[in-house]
């Protein structure tokens, strides 16, 4: 009796896999169509006509395949994998959801706008597709996306972004993104699926609120964090003393007060880069610092600090750049830094102290 069920489900599999694939389509046709609704829906200027070849006749071939288009790349066996239109001049509204197909979307230096929400049309069903909602279609896929240089702005794009637990790299500089970011609520939850992310970039923008507590907090180990030239405020958080794994943090240009976290480098920290200037922090300069023995620039400049640089940081062994000016620092400069423990040094500049 199992059996016979057993025959009977294998059936029905095999008679509804024929129905799926009876018009022979495949599923380069479900690309090229979503590639073309992409074009439609979020291109409306390409002054250099760099998409000229996105067009049913380009792909007329035996094989049907879009990886000749412009910007598309393909693996050796003819799976679309990433696509790169940066510094192409396009402006439209930006609808990601019909480049679900790529791992690597690059758009860095165009004038694209985060598409109105009312207006945002998901891609129509299609039964070659199995039943997955775009978003997690999106979790599953896509793993580096470059939106830098464009005209984002609002809250919302930001917001929109769920459901990303394999995206590892996110840039977003360089747009008009704003918001006041809460210790909860749409933001942080939608970040907080994000957990894969190594390097994330959200420089020159308008954010401003507690981001790094509330969001950063949730990444498993962050490497690359570049929050520059943004309207954040409040402590630089302890949260920070965590992320053992962190090589460059950058939060140049902001309104951090407070104190500089003691324990920011951990015996194990992989720290090289630690960018503080324009802020308003004040205290002394951590001897912790000393701890990071992978350090290569520090820029504390254009803050409050006081008191003498720790001779733990004039030691480091990897140091290149040393830059701590406009402060209120006091003390003096020790002999031998040049031969002794920091020979690497190339820049230091202690000026207006």
């Amino acid at each position: 009796m199992m059996g016979l069920l057993l025959k009977i489900l294998l059936l029905l599999l095999v008679s509804h896999l024929v129905l799926v694939f009876s018009d022979n389509k495949t599923p380069d046709d479900e690309v090229t169509r979503m590639l073309l609704q992409f074009k439609k829906s979020s291109v409306e200027s390409d002054p250099n006509g760099v998409l000229l070849n996105w067009n049913l006749s380009s792909s007329s071939s035996s094989s049907s395949s879009p990886c000749s288009w412009f910007g598309v790349t393909c693996s050796p066996a003819g799976v679309v994998t990433s696509l790169n239109l940066s510094n192409s001049g396009i402006s439209g509204s930006l609808n990601l959801n019909y480049l679900v197909f790529f791992t690597h979307v690059d758009l860095q230096h165009n004038s694209f706008s985060a598409a109105d929400s009312d207006n945002l049309q998901p891609p129509a069903p299609s039964r070659h597709l199995i039943c997955l909602t775009i978003r997690s279609m999106v979790s599953m896929s896509l793993t580096h996306l470059n939106l830098s240089h464009n005209a984002l702005s609002g809250s919302e794009f930001l917001a929109s972004l769920r459901d990303c637990r394999l995206l590892e790299t996110l840039d977003l500089s360089y747009n008009n993104l704003q918001g006041k970011i809460p210790v909860s609520g749409e933001l942080p939850l939608s970040f907080g699926t994000c957990s894969s992310l190594v390097s994330l970039n959200l420089g020159t923008n308008q954010l401003s609120g507690d981001f790094i507590t509330t969001v950063i907090s949730k990444l498993q180990s962050p490497r690359f964090l570049y929050l520059p030239f943004n309207n954040m405020s409040g402590p630089v958080p302890p949260s920070l003393t965590n992320c053992s794994r962190l090589q460059v943090l950058d939060l140049s240009s902001n309104a951090f007060t407070g104190n500089i976290p003691s324990g920011v480098c951990s015996s194990s920290s992989a720290l090289e880069k630690i960018l503080l200037p324009g802020n308003i922090i004040s205290g002394t300069v951590p001897v912790e610092l000393g701890n990071c023995k992978n350090l290569r620039t520090i820029n504390l400049s254009f803050n409050n600090l006081s008191g003498p640089i720790p001779m733990e940081i004039w030691r480091l062994p990897n140091l290149l750049d040393l830059i701590m000016w406009a402060n209120n620092l006091s003390g003096g400069i020790p002999e031998g830094i040049c031969t002794n423990g920091g020979g690497n040094l190339q820049m230091l500049v202690l000026n207006n102290n």
